[in-house]
């Protein structure tokens, strides 16, 4: 057992080969799994809103700002590599999102405006418009850039493999991720889905109910786009968890909330049981935990409480 002590609040944390690394907002520290003994730590430009995320990608450290952009240190020494820093927004207002996967950093730039937005009564108010965004594409290792594409309206989006999957306009789109070519579309409703890859199937939670009141979760062929299955849902929460193999797992927002286990063969529903509205869930060996302020576990195969 060791401890070690930060001056500043720990932005995220992880572990890289033998080596546990934490970053602040001025520094990122390198400590020995093992015994705690710092091993390097290197001093960086404060960032406005935080790092949101850090980890480890081939030799590389990555951390993520959506106020600053992208860096990257040497694993093992924490020398910094290369840097994406994120343009200056001119006469729009941008959100940042970055994401790492197969060898690239994706920065997927949603962009509004300022403008004038008719209402159903005829009166017109001032409010945000959103404008097409931007996704560029770099090298993790080199920081060298690979393409960059212009894209209508930009929603939720996920990078998986050798495809980078996003909502643009009324599209869920496919981009092969070393080009940034289309591979395949499908029509969508709303810009804010669900996205998670399980099982060589890319699920698909959608944020408008069907006609039946139904919210729709797809299974998708995650280098087609074709359907391969569609299962009607009380409103979903957070985003599906991956279980074991053939199981993701979600909750619903009613307050009959439940706990779900998905058959992602085939799009049916393995187990329900009754939990507290709005909890998370994480799922790890044979069982699955929800939180919310307490934690509960459920067996993982029947949906049976272990809490009492």
């Amino acid at each position: 057992m060791w401890r070690h002590a930060f001056p500043e609040s720990i932005h995220d944390i992880t572990h890289f080969r033998d080596t546990v690394v934490a970053v602040t907002r001025t520094s990122v520290c390198g400590m020995s799994a093992v015994d705690g003994e710092v091993l390097w730590q290197t001093r960086i430009a404060p960032v406005r809103m935080g790092w949101e995320w850090m980890a480890p990608h081939g030799s590389a450290l990555l951390m993520s700002s959506r106020s600053d952009g992208v860096l990257a240190l040497e694993g093992s020494t924490g020398q910094e590599k290369w840097s994406l820093p994120n343009p200056e927004p001119t006469d729009y207002t941008e959100n940042i999102e970055h994401h790492a996967a197969g060898g690239y950093i994706y920065a997927i730039g949603s962009r509004m405006v300022e403008a004038p937005i008719p209402q159903s009564d005829g009166s017109v108010v001032n409010g945000w418009k959103s404008i097409d965004g931007e996704v560029r594409t770099v090298s993790a290792a080199t920081g060298h850039s690979q393409w960059t594409r212009t894209l209508p309206p930009l929603g939720s989006s996920l990078a998986n493999g050798s495809f980078l999957y996003l909502v643009s306009g009324d599209l869920l789109l496919a981009l092969h991720s070393h080009s940034g070519a289309t591979a395949w579309s499908v029509p969508l409703q709303g810009p804010e889905v669900h996205l998670m890859v399980h099982d060589g199937l890319l699920l698909v939670i959608l944020p408008v109910p069907d006609k039946g009141d139904r919210y729709p979760i797809l299974g998708l062929d995650p280098k087609t786009g074709e359907e391969r299955w569609r299962l009607g849902m009380e409103h979903p929460t957070h985003p599906p968890t991956a279980g074991p193999p053939g199981m993701a797992l979600l909750t619903t927002i009613h307050q009959s909330a439940k706990l779900i286990a998905v058959d992602t063969s085939v799009g049916e529903v393995i187990w329900s049981t009754p939990v507290k509205k709005d909890v998370a869930l994480i799922a790890g060996g044979d069982l699955v935990y929800t939180y919310d302020g307490h934690i509960a576990a459920y067996d993982i195969s029947t949906g049976n409480s272990l809490s009492g």
